[in-house]
């Protein structure tokens, strides 16, 4: 069988779109990533075939393409009551650059003939080449909760179908709906978004390379006391402007606090030219391993990233959210309702109330036995390895 991979050219997108692919490797399938040329070198390193997308650029390439024209690091990420910016679209996951994606996929993967696609969510282009070329396709859902049924984005779904001659469809999850490969307990998604064709599994550690890089080393603070993690992902940092704002806020709430922590600043910043705030009792990283230092930790404070979420579910650490964008404000609003968290505005919120959620977490022993329930759900689901016959017997069917 032959696999094609399709997935954003983001590191933070690689890490489930390449654990798929070696799931897919390992059962002996034949197997091509699908992606922008700036991530082509490590996509060849982890021992597959670049399928290269000219018109794919990574967030660097954006962010260096807006300063060479003058322009703002943007998007657009200020969130009003509405949840949306007049600047951006309604689907979070249309872009202006994804209809000519889209077209270099099906052109590619004409020429390249799978028998599957396999994407990640928020890689269009890939769902709209297996609907054209009329190949079976499975989705990883690295970002459960995206709005792609609020208002506007179903149209905009159905126009970029149209740019590429196929016709409406009637239902906003279409490119998720016949087989969505979740990584995380059912219990995770709204019984809305609990459909058949979804499947659920469990990736090993060894599926999640993380820092394609190498090992980063990142030593606890000294002293007692809990440890708390804060992180706003790899991307927020780059482009949000409210970041430096909301990392200044929890170093100093966390610079009162009896605790020891760490806080993740983003992998383009130096600790040591670091001009916010800081205290005795926080470590400052560029870059941190979440996999690996989340078991130590009594609390994460996110952004509602899903990796960083799924992570943190994945060790039974409750969070502090502060939602920024995409799917961030539904995946914040669910781990409130499961308990797991406490939600603050991101475009509000003050160190005294970063303070008081963080003290409410870690001194009401609820929140970590709520996300030691779901860990114990999590760590039940089949191996991810299982999604290779899975696949196999989903292409199987489309073919009857």
């Amino acid at each position: 069988m032959r696999v094609a991979v399709t997935t954003h050219p983001n590191p933070s997108h690689l890490v489930g779109a390449l654990s798929a692919a070696r799931v897919a490797r390992r059962a002996g399938y034949e197997v091509a990533v699908v992606s922008g040329p700036g991530v082509s070198e490590l996509i060849e390193a982890a021992g597959f075939h670049a399928l290269t997308v000219p018109s794919m650029r990574t967030i660097d390439e954006l962010l260096s393409a807006r300063a060479a024209a003058g322009q703002a690091p943007a998007p657009a990420v200020p969130r009003p009551a509405g949840g949306r910016t007049s600047r951006m679209p309604a689907h979070p996951f249309i872009t202006p650059y994804t209809g000519r994606q889209a077209t270099e996929i099906i052109e590619l993967l004409g020429q390249w003939r799978p028998t599957c696609v396999l994407r990640e969510c928020t890689e269009l282009g890939g769902y709209l080449a297996a609907e054209s070329l009329k190949v079976p396709y499975v989705t990883v859902d690295i970002a459960p909760l995206s709005p792609c049924a609020r208002p506007g984005a179903h149209d905009e779904l159905n126009r970029l179908r149209a740019e590429v001659d196929l016709p409406a469809t009637d239902d906003p999850w279409h490119p998720v709906r016949p087989f969505r490969v979740g990584l995380i307990p059912a219990a995770f998604y709204p019984a809305e978004l609990r459909w058949s064709g979804a499947s659920y599994y469990r990736p090993s550690a060894a599926d999640e390379q993380k820092n394609p890089a190498g090992a980063v080393d990142v030593s606890l603070p000294d002293g007692e006391g809990p440890l708390v993690l804060m992180s706003l992902g790899m991307n927020a940092p780059r482009f949000d402007p409210r970041a430096v704002d909301l990392l200044n806020a929890a170093v100093e709430a966390l610079g009162q606090l009896p605790v020891r922590a760490v806080v993740a600043i983003g992998s383009d910043q130096d600790p040591d030219g670091w001009g916010g705030a800081r205290a005795t009792n926080v470590r400052l990283e560029s870059f941190v391993p979440q996999q690996e230092l989340l078991p130590f930790c009594d609390l994460f404070i996110t952004h509602g990233g899903f990796n960083g979420v799924r992570e943190a579910i994945g060790s039974g650490v409750p969070m502090v959210t502060l939602p920024l964008f995409g799917d961030h404000p539904a995946t914040a609003a669910r781990l409130s309702r499961l308990g797991l968290a406490l939600e603050l505005n991101a475009d509000t919120v003050t160190p005294a109330a970063l303070r008081a959620a963080v003290t409410t977490v870690l001194r009401d022993p609820g929140y970590r036995t709520r996300a030691v329930h779901l860990r114990r759900q999590m760590r039940a689901l089949p191996p991810l390895d299982r999604l290779a016959a899975d696949l196999q017997s989903h292409v199987a069917a489309a073919a009857r």
